[in-house]
């Protein structure tokens, strides 16, 4: 996608800055791009390589990870792929993102983001929403993306309620298997953090599946101010909020 037509359309938007995550070696800086310094995004990601049997890649696994899938299947857990995109599957899923966010101390989205985000997406099958359950509650939920023969869990969380049941481990599971079969190269869990305390307990479970992976270290963020004055307010505002 040529920067010079994303700058046309974020004019025509009205937009006040574009904003390019993992731009080093885009050579975005001539185009006027300025270096954020801070991004909303994790700083590092966690990739898993889907091009082992899946019999190598439950091998990798941690023992504990590999037991509470098992777990969640003989619970009788239910995990519906290709889930309609609609407003009501993304209120479920942000219901479980919410539950999440507050235990790890972390500050989702507003809701309308995430619709938006499912309504351009899906329209394209480049994501889907993907659902666990267990006795028809809803308990673990992720929106994934599919592009360039990488899958990644993008937005997701769990319900406080029946963790015993250890639904969100086969729910990864089953993503992870059903990229592989869509021909993706690559299963990205998302941000992870060894530094942040609040990201603790995500990343632990998500080193389950892949342990002996490095983490991959997000390049620099930069923003390209379209309209210069509101730029400007914004990011006093951000000081002054921070």
């Amino acid at each position: 996608f040529p920067i010079s037509d994303l700058i046309k359309a974020a004019k025509k938007e009205k937009a006040v800055f574009v904003r390019v995550d993992q731009a080093d070696e885009m050579g975005l800086q001539k185009f006027g791009f300025r270096k954020v310094g801070i991004s909303v995004q994790p700083e590092e990601e966690l990739w898993l390589d889907l091009q082992k049997s899946e019999e190598e890649i439950l091998a990798g696994m941690k023992q504990k990870c590999r037991y509470n899938i098992k777990v969640a299947e003989k619970n009788g857990v239910i995990i519906k792929s290709k889930v309609q995109s609609s407003k009501s599957k993304v209120k479920e899923l942000f219901s479980l993102i919410k539950m999440t966010s507050a235990r790890q101390g972390i500050r989702p989205h507003p809701e309308k983001y995430y619709e938006k985000m499912v309504e351009i997406l899906s329209a394209n099958d480049e994501a889907e929403i993907w659902l666990g359950e267990h006795q028809g509650k809803v308990l673990a939920g992720a929106l994934v993306t599919y592009y360039n023969k990488m899958a990644t869990y993008l937005h997701g969380g769990s319900s406080d309620e029946e963790k015993n049941v250890m639904a969100p481990y086969l729910l990864h599971w089953e993503i992870i298997r059903d990229a592989k079969r869509r021909g993706m190269q690559i299963y990205n869990f998302g941000g992870v953090s060894e530094t942040k305390k609040n990201w603790a307990g995500i990343t632990r479970f998500k080193r389950g599946f892949a342990p002996e992976a490095e983490f991959r270290r997000y390049a620099e963020v930069v923003d390209l101010p379209v309209n210069k004055l509101l730029y400007k307010i914004y990011k006093i505002l951000k000081r002054i909020k921070s």
